[in-house]
């Protein structure tokens, strides 16, 4: 049962949260050292410790049913209860494309979600960036509205 706005937003994307190992999900970066057992597993631990160094508030992970390890899909910020201006969304941005610890990142305001790609190299005018992406995050709901 989600307890935060950030929480709630997360399960309005249909996303679930993890409470049982081999099950796809999301898990919240805050004390992840307290994870159960059932949940917690060496490359969960680590995964969700290397996202806090990126400042990322969850982490959805993929488990495979062959017994592979749990691999991060997304790391997904949380600014329902802080404003975000355009320097920190091009800090977060340049952060997630040189460590590339995951494809894709999610960043939840109080009324606006933008995904966005982190392979996709940041550009250098720092001006219209953050207005370039915003176009392009609200072009790709519009397409998956008409889905």
């Amino acid at each position: 049962m989600p307890t935060t706005v950030f929480e709630k937003h997360i399960q309005e994307l249909n996303f679930s949260f993890i409470s049982d190992r081999g099950t796809s999900g999301v898990l919240l970066t805050a004390n992840y050292e307290n994870l159960t057992e059932a949940i917690a597993s060496p490359d969960i631990l680590f995964a969700l410790e290397t996202a806090c160094k990126f400042d990322a508030d969850a982490v959805y992970f993929r488990y495979f049913q062959d017994g592979r390890a749990a691999v991060p899909q997304l790391y997904i910020f949380d600014y329902t209860q802080k404003s975000l201006n355009t320097e920190d969304r091009n800090r977060i941005h340049r952060n997630m494309w040189n460590g590339y610890q995951v494809p894709a990142y999610i960043i939840i305001e109080k009324s606006i979600v933008s995904v966005f790609d982190a392979r996709e190299k940041p550009k250098e005018d720092k001006e219209h960036y953050a207005k370039a992406i915003l176009t392009e995050t609200a072009d790709a709901f519009k397409k998956l509205a008409q889905i």
